[in-house]
């Protein structure tokens, strides 16, 4: 379903520019952009057409001109609402190029809806990466560096920081008790295989209504979370090691290369390969 007809661009200059950046042009089903999640700080500006997100289980609109601003690891995805097609420019700053310039970053997460956060400064330097990436130069690496580089300082200097550790104690009171077992049993058992019958004997309930309490509680199904979380995963181990495609698949809880690859893909919109070379 979200394999074919891309419209998108990816930007990838000799792995010279620290950041993925795509300028986008989205109709049919490429409009659909699936719940997933990355390490990347990501930053889109909508540019033509309405769409509702998704971000970590709550739901907004944006139109044209509004800006969406997704944390690392935060799930999300995106549904157009009404609009044939969708423009937008997308940027995710390589969590390489933050952690390098900001050595606490895993500890925290950014808001950018606090009223001194200058919005619109953000996005007049969207507007000049992407121009620059369209019109192609001899100094398109240099001016793209200094643009990210400004991007991200703006954020460190202006976004309100959160610690994860604050954001994390709050959601694990909102949680029933039987969701934050399931959740828990993700994260310890997520390289093996598993049953949704072992999460119903832990929290005695039927198929049906741990499956209702979860969808409520999280906004996603149980294995919509355990996939994710795998890709996840999967993810840190791609940009970070030397393993073998199929040896990451194995690791952590996939059937195979093939299966690793489709939900990646999925979620990603490029292959691990392709990922892995960016």
């Amino acid at each position: 379903m979200y394999e074919d007809n891309y419209k998108y661009e990816i930007v990838n200059i000799e792995q010279q520019v620290p950041a993925m950046i795509l300028i986008q042009h989205l109709t049919g089903n490429e409009r659909f952009i699936p719940l997933h999640w990355h390490l990347s700080l990501e930053i889109d500006l909508l540019l033509e057409g309405d769409m509702e997100v998704t971000l970590d289980g709550q739901k907004s609109t944006l139109h044209k001109g509004d800006l969406l601003f997704v944390n690392s690891e935060k799930l999300h995805s995106i549904h157009p609402l009404n609009s044939e097609v969708i423009e937008s420019i997308t940027i995710l700053l390589s969590y390489d190029f933050i952690k390098k310039n900001y050595e606490n970053f895993d500890q925290y997460e950014f808001d950018i809806k606090n009223k001194n956060f200058p919005r619109e400064q953000l996005k007049q330097i969207m507007g000049k990466i992407k121009n620059i990436y369209t019109h192609n130069s001899e100094l398109r690496n240099l001016e793209l560096n200094i643009l990210l580089s400004k991007m991200l300082l703006l954020i460190l200097k202006f976004a309100k920081p959160i610690k994860k550790e604050d954001i994390l104690h709050l959601k694990k009171e909102e949680f029933d008790w039987r969701v934050k077992l399931a959740i828990a049993y993700i994260k310890e058992n997520y390289m093996f295989e598993i049953a949704i019958s072992d999460i119903l004997e832990r929290v005695h309930l039927t198929h049906p209504s741990f499956s209702r309490l979860f969808k409520k509680e999280t906004g996603n199904s149980f294995n919509t979370m355990l996939i994710n979380y795998r890709i996840q995963k999967a993810y840190k181990d791609l940009i970070s090691t030397e393993l073998n495609l199929t040896d990451i698949a194995i690791k952590n809880g996939f059937t195979g290369l093939d299966n690793f690859r489709k939900h990646f893909k999925q979620i990603y919109r490029v292959t691990p390969s392709q990922m892995r070379r960016m």
